[in-house]
């Protein structure tokens, strides 16, 4: 039931991204659960998002590696109509350490206007760092991508760790 969940959230998160993995529900339910649950066995996290007006919806997800010097957040996902829940599912993995403890993190978040300002509130200095991991997946050999390499797009693609094997 929960892999279903958040496949849909994921792929509502992610539907707008053209070179974006698909996982379909198959896919979640044997490799994507297999490797949350060996990453969450290893000391990751999951974080769920529940809206106030249906607390027994999941909005929004967030799957983080936490460790005493900093975490690494691996995944996010939220349904469109919820994205403000992404600030709560930020804080809620800072706010997991103790009050004054230096923590570092890593991201691996999507370059989007309405993600990078919030992780400018969360951390200073925020240091961004281009990743050369996009996988792509050509729809078309015939067509022409270039437009989306020469010149940045916000949503031209998503790599997501989880997805690494």
């Amino acid at each position: 039931y929960l892999w279903n969940l958040l496949s849909d959230i994921y792929a509502e998160f992610n539907r707008a991204r053209p070179f974006a993995v698909r996982r379909n529900r198959t896919t979640w339910r044997s490799f994507t659960a297999y490797r949350i649950t060996d990453w969450v066995q290893a000391g990751a996290m999951v974080w769920l998002a529940y809206p106030i007006q249906s607390p027994e919806e999941i909005c929004g997800y967030l799957i983080a590696h936490r460790t005493d010097q900093g975490f690494l957040i691996a995944e996010m996902g939220v349904k469109e109509q919820h994205r403000g829940t992404i600030p709560n599912l930020l804080y809620q993995v800072v706010g997991s350490y103790e009050e004054g403890q230096q923590v570092r993190g890593r991201f691996y978040l999507p370059n989007e206007p309405d993600i990078i300002p919030l992780l400018h509130k969360c951390f200073n200095p925020l240091v961004q760092v281009e990743s050369t991991e996009l996988m792509v997946r050509p729809v078309n050999p015939k067509r022409d991508y270039s437009n989306f390499f020469g010149s940045p797009s916000l949503r031209a693609g998503m790599f997501w760790i989880l997805d690494q094997i």
